[in-house]
């Protein structure tokens, strides 16, 4: 997660803006398959997580619950600094600001696990 957020600080968040919620171009940006990708993120945050810490010997239930935690708690970050960040050239781009619809889907996708434990 730490080389993600400092490789997206070196291509997306270079500039600090006041907080932006994106209202209309993050549903038109790229046909909306940027949400595919929330999801599966945070499914795949959720489920390693989870099962390093059942091969720890945590509790399955507790470590699914973990696991989504730290899952929304990453992708919540990354919504953070998409609402407060411009380009490298300190310009918008139709992906940046905060998007409901791509907090819609990194929840969908950390609480999926919890739905299968």
């Amino acid at each position: 997660m730490t080389v993600s957020h400092i490789a997206q600080e070196r291509l997306y968040w270079k500039t600090s803006t006041p907080f932006y919620i994106n209202r209309g171009d993050d549903y038109r940006y790229a046909a909306n398959a940027d949400k595919l990708g929330h999801a599966f993120a945070a499914y795949a945050i959720t489920t390693v997580v989870e099962q390093g810490l059942q091969w720890s010997g945590v509790d399955a239930a507790v470590s699914v619950w973990i696991g989504a935690a730290i899952a929304l708690s990453n992708q919540l970050l990354v919504e953070y600094r998409d609402a407060t960040s411009t380009t490298r050239n300190g310009q918008s781009a139709p992906y940046l600001g905060w998007s409901w619809g791509d907090m819609l889907a990194n929840t969908a996708g950390a609480m999926l696990p919890i739905a299968q434990h």
